[in-house]
C-alpha cells in the first residue's frame, strides 16, 4: 500500500473543459505517491497557495450567500420589523421564504465539476486530497463513509463530495441534515450531490441506487464540540449507527479525516449548554460564528481530505448485537485516531501540537 496526494492548486483550469478521460489523465499525472505518511514532506499539506483578489472575492460572495443569509435572517427581520417598518418586515419575510421554496435542483455533481466556482473553492482552500491505494479495489463496491470533524460547517466534506466523483471515480454523495434543504441561503449547496442523511435515504442510496454515501458522523455535536478548546474534537463516541448499518448490510466503511474544517470558522457558543441542548432538538445547529474579518465568511487555513483504509465487513449480521456494534465501531474510531496522528506533520501551521479528542 502507498499514500498518494492531489493537490486541486496544481490542476489547469482548462481542465473544466475537457472529456472527463483526458481529466482523468492530467489528475494521475499530478498525483504524488508516498511509501508512508511520514514521507510527506512536513507542513506541505498545510502550504497556502496564492490566489487573486478579484477570485477571492467571488468566492467570499458565495460564503457569504450560504452561510451569512441564514446567520443573519433574525437579526435583519428584526431590524426591518423595528426601523422600516412593516411593509418592509413583510417584503423582506416574504424574500426568505422564496429562498427556502423555490424549486432547486437536486443532483448537479457534474455542472459542479465542470464548473468554474468549484475551482475557485478548492484553489481558496488550497484543497488536497489524499488516499490509500488500498481503497482503490474497493471504489465501486457501494459504502458508507464516516467523515470528520463537522466543525461550524464541513465545508470539507462539501467539498469532498464532487473531489471523490472526480478524482477519485467513485459514485458518491454526501448525508445532510433535511434541514439545509429548507434554510435559505445554504440549500443552494445541496445540488452539489447531497442527500437527506435520514437512515431510508440513505440505504436507498447505496442498496438501490449503488452509491457511497459519505456522513459527516459527529453532526451537531461536531458543531459544538470544535469550541472546546486547542485540540481537535470528533463527537463520535456515542455515534454507532454507522456502523450499525454498516454491519446490517454488509458495508464496507470508508474513513475519512477533513484537517482545517474545524479551524477556518469559529463557533460562539455558551458555557451553559442551551444552545447545543436546543439545537439537538431542533435538529439544527443554533449558535452564532465568525469567520475572516469577523464575517461568515471561511479563512483560507487549507483543507485537506484524508481517505484512510477501509474497514471491511464481510458479512450481513440483520441484528448485530451491543458487541459486535460496538467492534466495529472501535475499529471506526481507531481509524479517525489513526489518520490524525499520521499526517498532522504532513499538515503542520496549527495542526503541529494538537490531539484528537473523541467525545460525545
Amino acid at each position: 500500500m502507498v499514500w498518494k496526494v492531489l493537490d486541486t492548486r496544481d490542476i489547469p483550469l482548462k481542465c473544466r473543459s475537457l472529456p472527463a478521460s483526458e481529466r482523468m489523465k492530467i489528475y494521475k499525472k499530478l498525483t504524488k505517491t508516498y511509501k508512508k505518511p511520514s514521507d510527506i514532506p512536513q507542513g506541505s499539506l498545510g502550504m497556502v497557495r496564492p490566489m487573486g483578489l478579484i477570485d477571492q472575492a467571488m468566492v467570499a460572495l458565495f460564503y457569504a450567500f450560504i452561510l451569512g443569509v441564514p446567520l443573519t435572517a433574525v437579526p435583519c427581520l428584526t431590524i426591518a420589523g423595528f426601523y422600516l417598518g412593516k411593509g418592509w418586515a413583510m417584503a423582506l419575510f416574504g424574500f426568505y421564504v422564496a429562498l427556502a421554496i423555490v424549486p432547486m435542483a437536486k443532483d448537479k455533481r457534474k455542472e459542479w465539476i465542470e464548473g468554474r466556482l468549484l475551482q475557485l473553492l478548492y484553489h481558496y482552500s488550497s484543497y488536497k486530497v489524499v488516499w490509500a491505494s488500498s481503497i482503490e479495489p474497493y471504489k465501486n463496491i457501494p459504502a458508507i463513509g464516516s467523515g470528520g470533524p463537522h466543525g461550524v460547517f464541513p465545508l470539507g466534506a462539501v467539498m469532498s463530495i464532487p473531489a471523490m466523483n472526480e478524482f477519485l471515480g467513485i459514485d458518491f454523495v454526501g448525508g445532510m441534515a433535511s434541514v439545509v434543504f429548507s434554510t435559505p441561503g445554504m440549500r443552494s449547496i445541496g445540488s452539489i450531490g447531497g442527500i437527506d442523511v435520514g437512515k431510508k435515504s440513505v440505504q436507498k442510496a447505496i442498496l438501490d441506487e449503488g452509491k457511497t454515501v459519505g456522513i459527516v458522523s459527529d453532526g451537531i455535536s461536531g458543531c459544538f464540540a470544535s469550541a472546546n478548546g486547542t485540540d481537535e474534537y470528533l463527537a463520535i463516541e456515542d455515534k454507532k449507527g454507522i456502523s450499525k448499518m454498516a454491519l446490517r448490510n454488509g458495508l464496507n466503511i470508508a474513513v475519512v479525516h477533513w484537517f482545517g474544517n474545524s479551524v477556518c470558522l469559529e463557533p460562539k457558543v455558551d458555557s451553559f449548554g442551551f444552545l447545543k441542548t436546543l439545537s439537538r432538538k431542533l435538529k439544527m445547529s443554533v449558535f452564532f460564528f465568525t469567520g475572516r474579518f469577523f464575517l461568515p465568511i471561511p479563512t483560507r487555513d487549507p483543507i485537506v481530505m484524508c481517505i484512510g483504509e477501509s474497514i471491511i465487513v464481510k458479512k450481513k449480521i440483520e441484528n448485530p448485537s451491543k458487541e459486535e456494534v460496538e467492534a466495529v465501531h472501535k475499529k471506526v474510531v481507531e481509524a479517525h485516531r489513526k489518520l490524525f496522528d499520521e499526517f498532522k506533520g504532513a499538515y503542520g501551521g496549527v495542526y503541529g501540537g494538537k490531539e484528537l479528542v473523541i467525545c460525545s
